[in-house]
């Protein structure tokens, strides 16, 4: 599976972030503009971000670690770890779809 995405989408995700993107991003992102050539942007968050970004507690995030269902941070330094956005992206698009509750009362539309 190819994990390169267009410059669009990359613009796109970064905006969607809860960071503001670095100059160092914004100048990799013209430099790849204007090669032409796809360029992939790692983007790490802390736990922090991660919360924020799956709208998960902290709790239940490392029980999915532990339990093998979420993906593991990368250490990054020896008293830092991070998540890579693409292995959070790609575990939420493996979530299954949720069927509405049935014993949840929908919202009737109004005529």
């Amino acid at each position: 599976m190819n994990d390169a995405i267009t410059l669009d989408e990359l613009l796109k995700l970064i905006l969607e972030r809860l960071k503001p993107a670095t100059d160092n991003e914004i100048n990799a992102i013209r430099l790849s503009a204007l090669s032409g050539s796809p360029t992939r942007l790692v983007r790490v968050l802390d736990i922090e971000d991660v919360v924020a970004y799956t709208s998960l507690s902290r709790r239940v995030i490392y029980e999915l670690i532990s339990e093998g269902k979420f993906p593991r941070a990368k250490q990054l330094t020896e008293r830092r770890v991070g998540w890579e956005i693409c292995d959070l992206d790609k575990w939420l698009n493996s979530c299954p779809q949720q069927q509405p509750n049935p014993a949840v009362p929908q919202q009737r539309q109004s005529a």
